[in-house]
This record gives structure tokens, sequence and C-alpha cells, in this order.
């Protein structure tokens, strides 16, 4: 059985109260659930294949009782501190409506997925030290559709606002349609340090089979 997720992020925060990059974080992920579940099958970017959707999936898990498949995002403000003797050198990603969409796009993935039946369950995780991906972005804010503030309830049809063009978003010109209904909330993930942008949140939405 997979490990109750609220449990396994408070558990790795432990260990890893950051990471370096969106790899580093889905590495110690993977690694930390095959440390808990020896006999499970765990994966990292295998490819899958559906009629409209296709590509590959950040961590599969199977074991004998379930599948799951996770998506993850890790998206950051500039910061540069020393943790137990580590240097980390946190980019600055910007660019958060574009950053919104993609997880968006992760949940509308994982939905799918179920929906097809090729898993029981999808997770798509953000975890993130930047204020503007649990704050409420402003009513001019060509990406507001996908706002992934605390309380919202993600569903039905997300887009751009008619009308509006930018070459910033190039790839990312499709509308994303999800058929549940989630709410985003966020949650504690650490405090890596007292500097600046030190102190880290995630949300989680899950897409479940017969929901």
């Amino acid at each position: 059985m997979f490990p109750d997720l609220s449990t396994t992020l408070i558990a790795l925060a432990g260990e890893r109260p950051t990471f370096h990059s969106e790899d580093d974080f889905k590495f110690a992920l993977a690694w930390y659930l095959a440390s808990q579940r020896p006999g499970a099958a765990i994966r990292l970017e295998t490819p899958f294949d559906l009629p409209e959707l296709h590509g590959r999936l950040d961590l599969r898990y199977e074991d004998s009782d379930e599948r799951v498949v996770v998506e993850l995002k890790y998206k950051t403000r500039q910061a540069h501190f020393t943790l137990a003797e580590e240097d980390y050198r946190l980019k600055a990603h910007g660019a958060q409506d574009l950053g919104r969409y993609d997880y968006c796009r992760d949940v509308w993935r994982v939905e799918n997925l179920v929906r097809a039946g090729r898993t029981g369950r999808g997770l798509a995780i953000l975890l993130t030290n930047e204020s503007a991906y649990w704050s409420e972005p402003k009513l001019t804010s060509a990406g507001r559709a996908f706002s992934l503030h605390e309380s919202r309830l993600l569903g039905g049809v997300l887009s751009w606002p008619a009308g509006f063009s930018s070459g910033t978003t190039k790839g990312r010109e499709a509308e994303i349609v999800l058929r549940g209904s989630y709410e985003v909330a966020w949650h504690d993930y650490s405090v890596a340090t007292d500097q600046r942008n030190g102190r880290f949140y995630y949300c989680v939405v899950e897409a479940k089979a017969g929901a």
C-alpha cells in the first residue's frame, strides 16, 4: 500500500528540508518510498500513451495492492544557504502564471490516467518557497484561471483570457478541462533556514478511480 503522503513528506522534510532541483526532489521522494516499501516497483520517467495524451510520468508506484502515479513540481525563489555543510543555490524560476498552468496540467494528466484505468490514484504535488503560488493573484493577472490560492476549487475549463496572446505561453495555449473538482490546500513542508525565502510549503491534488 502506498504510504500516507502527508506522513511521508513530514518524514522526508526531516531528512531533506529543501532540494537543489526538481530532479533532486523526485529522486529523494522515490528513494524514501523505496525504503518504506522495499517490495514495491518504483520507477521514474516512465512513458505513457493515451489517445490524446502522451509523455513521461515523474514517478510510478506499484505493489500488490495498488498503482499510483505522481507528478511533481518544484518552483523556487532565489535563495543561497548552507545546510549540514551542503551548499544550496536555488534559482529564481519566476513566470508564476506559467508555473500555475503547468501544475494544473499535471492535475489534468493524472486525472486522465485514472479515468483511463491506467492507475488507481493520481497525485500532483507542488513544493515551493514562492508565495505567489499560495496567494490569490490580482484580478488583472493573465493566469488567474490557474490560480492555486488556498481553498481554490480547481475544476471545469481553465484557460487564458479571451484575446490574450503572448509568446511566453508558447506550448501552453491549450485550455485545461478537469472533470473533477479539487480543493487546493497548502501545508507546511519545512523551514530550511531563517534566511529570506527559506520557508517551504506544498499542496497536493489527488484524483481517484470512481471519484
